[in-house]
């Protein structure tokens, strides 16, 4: 048993459940650990933004291409909605263009077509038999396949907008997570060590006085990250329920504030107080 007290990570899980574990084994970990554990809390706010995006089932792609998919106004609606539709197919009879002060809207154009308009430079909408492609300046061109069931028969353009923009979700699905996983986690993980590190160094001040037996900085981080943890994992379960990154970041903020609360009515934040505590218990 005295082993297994000593092994990172049983120390630190044994570390987080009571308040008075939580300040008594605030020696336990070395800086190397500190860092996993924070790296595992930011994981654990991680795993709700990557469900919910993993998830999706519409994605705002007018807010990236506004001009591209703006394009799709009722006439083009009606000339799309007159289109046959077979097995990931658009099938064009007579390829047109449709043109306007916007730009220009190209169903069933060719190769040849979509070089010339590239070329041009206008802001476009391009319809060919298995794909289509958001043309706009000063963005990259999205080129999307069509899925299987993709079939524009009987929208309005409102309801075409929203067909394109599930197509282009199926094929980005997996960049989409991988991008808005990471920029939040990264934000998460800078809320994260801002947090600890200012809550660390008030305690840290308190270095010499009376009113704490806290001694060095390294085991006033040690102190916070055990009192962050069970917030963390509240704030985890609360994503996964009701996906808010500022309400999870809100529970974690205010379930740490309530753990230290916690901590200063068991112990005081003295050695002293912890030891007349275990007295009592033995």
């Amino acid at each position: 048993m005295y082993v297994l007290r000593d092994l990172f990570p049983v120390n630190y899980f044994k570390s987080i459940w009571t308040p008075s574990k939580i300040w008594g084994n605030r020696h336990e970990l070395k800086w190397w650990q500190m860092l996993i554990v924070v790296l595992f809390l930011n994981g654990l706010m991680t795993i709700p933004v990557t469900i919910n995006y993993a998830n999706m089932t519409n994605f705002p792609v007018t807010d990236y291409y506004p001009q591209s998919m703006h394009l799709v106004d009722q006439n083009v609606a009606e000339n799309l909605a007159q289109l046959r539709y077979a097995n990931g197919e658009m099938l064009v009879d007579s390829p047109q263009t449709i043109e306007s002060d916007q730009g220009l809207v190209a169903i069933g154009a060719s190769d040849d077509d979509v070089a010339k308009i590239l070329a041009s430079g206008e802001t476009a909408l391009v319809f060919q038999e298995n794909q289509y492609m958001l043309v706009e300046p000063g963005a990259p061109t999205a080129t999307v396949l069509y899925t299987k069931d993709f079939d524009l028969s009987g929208l309005d353009a409102t309801g075409i907008q929203a067909s394109l923009s599930q197509e282009w979700l199926d094929q980005n699905r997996v960049l989409v997570v991988l991008i808005f996983s990471t920029v939040i986690s990264a934000i998460l993980l800078a809320m994260s060590l801002f947090l600890v590190g200012v809550a660390a160094l008030m305690f840290y001040m308190t270095k010499g006085s009376p009113l704490t037996s806290i001694e060095t900085f390294k085991e006033s981080v040690n102190l916070i990250l055990n009192a962050m943890t069970l917030p963390t994992v509240i704030a985890m379960v609360y994503g996964l329920y009701q996906f808010d990154v500022a309400m999870m970041a809100t529970v974690q903020t205010a379930g740490l504030v309530s753990m230290l609360l916690l901590v200063m009515w068991k112990t005081r934040f003295r050695d002293g107080r912890l030891d007349e505590y275990r007295l009592l218990e033995a």
